[in-house]
């Protein structure tokens, strides 16, 4: 629960960020880009925290937020963005190129998913 005083809601929220929110936030990008693949550029979200920082001292110290950079989630920087309006699926992906197995079970459910929206 967020204390209402204003400096322990302060350390409640920098707390929050570090030690919960942030590895969820590693998780799902994680994620994302294994299902999805790099689809934008990355943008740290600790810059719209401190954009719309609602207390009067910024975190400095031993109280920063922790930043989410893009080689923790795995993000390429040197690759370009794909010029496909979809999401990359695992049979556009190079290393799954040696298993045929795979490759015919994601076509198939690429397939069926196609078919299920155009119903």
């Amino acid at each position: 629960r967020c204390p209402l005083d204003v400096v322990a809601s302060r350390l409640w929220f920098i707390n929050l960020w570090n030690l919960n929110i942030v590895p969820h936030i590693l998780d799902s990008v994680r994620e994302g880009l294994l299902l999805y693949g790099k689809r934008s550029s990355w943008d740290d979200p600790v810059k719209y925290l401190l954009d719309t920082w609602p207390w009067q001292n910024p975190p400095s110290g031993q109280e920063d937020l922790i930043h989410i950079k893009p080689n923790d989630v795995g993000y390429d920087t040197s690759a370009p963005l794909p010029n496909t309006s979809r999401p990359l699926s695992a049979v556009d992906k190079p290393e799954n190129k040696e298993d045929p197995l795979f490759n015919m079970l994601m076509t198939l459910q690429e397939a069926a998913n196609t078919q299920a929206g155009h119903l």
